[in-house]
């Protein structure tokens, strides 16, 4: 069983019990609120007793989320969230922009939010580069029932973008077709595009039997941004005919805010090395 109150009356003043709908006292109606049944009068924003927005108005308020991977060139979601905490619904609007390097300009107009309700909108953009980001407060602005403005504002968030190395990884050989008797240079390219540097690069031609090959192992410690190195295997061919294979490729990312360094692996497409008598 609830534990029941004594209040005043709103009308009277007199003490009235939780449970009672009407004062015993000037028998009028007792309005009261809805989550701990104290009564309350028009007068009031919030409810005396547990603090409630209970004014029939709307109340709205709103906040920013972000999702992704936090790294540069991979798309974030920036999530604005409108909740009406109030009684009445409305339409809410708001502007701002995220600031360089991403100069993107976030756009809510004429959002209609029904009491108890949350309304919420998503918006995409891709950090360039890595750094310290911001995305600004900002005012989220609506009308009362008689049309009088207001409005909440928000928290700015700030976040860091981390970089992440792209490699790219091609090859050619000095001639597709060799005799029996010759030898082959196969180039193995490697350039990074990214906006981070990738450590401990490994590369290893994956041979066939038939096709002895030397310096297979290359390790590079490092490769920055925008750099490109090239690495050479030397092919030796036992039999004549056609000699097919690969290469594959391992390097390390950096440590990011969510994992650790972390091991990828590259291959090429498949290399055809003819061969005749």
């Amino acid at each position: 069983m609830n534990q029941q109150y004594p209040s005043p009356c709103p009308n009277c003043g007199t003490n009235v019990w939780d449970n009672e709908e009407q004062c015993h006292n000037c028998h009028k109606y007792i309005e009261r609120c809805k989550r701990c049944r104290a009564p309350i009068s028009s007068k009031d924003d919030n409810c005396p007793r547990c603090g409630v927005f209970v004014a029939d108005e709307p109340l709205l308020q709103a906040r920013s989320v972000l999702l992704g991977d936090m790294l540069a060139g991979r798309e974030m979601i920036l999530r604005v969230a409108v909740r009406n905490i109030g009684n009445a619904r409305t339409e809410c609007n708001y502007t701002f922009t995220i600031p360089e390097p991403i100069d993107e300009e976030i756009k809510g107009d004429e959002i209609v939010v029904e009491a108890g309700s949350t309304i919420e909108r998503e918006y995409h953009f891709v950090p360039p580069r890595p750094g310290q980001y911001v995305i600004p407060s900002f005012e989220l602005f609506y009308k009362k029932k008689h049309g009088e403005e207001t409005s909440n504002k928000t928290k700015p968030v700030n976040f860091r973008i981390d970089g992440v190395p792209i490699i790219s990884l091609s090859t050619d050989l000095s001639e597709s077709e060799i005799r029996l008797v010759d030898e082959a240079l196969l180039f193995v390219h490697m350039k990074n595009k990214g906006t981070s540097s990738a450590k401990n690069l490994r590369f290893k031609a994956f041979t066939p039997p038939t096709l002895s090959s030397r310096e297979t192992h290359v390790v590079l410690p490092s490769l920055d941004v925008d750099e490109e190195r090239t690495g050479v295997v030397k092919l030796r061919p036992l039999f004549d005919g056609e000699h097919l294979f690969e290469v594959r490729l391992q390097y390390q990312t950096p440590p990011t805010q969510k994992s650790g360094p972390k091991t990828e692996e590259l291959s090429s497409n498949n290399i055809i090395l003819q061969v005749k008598k």
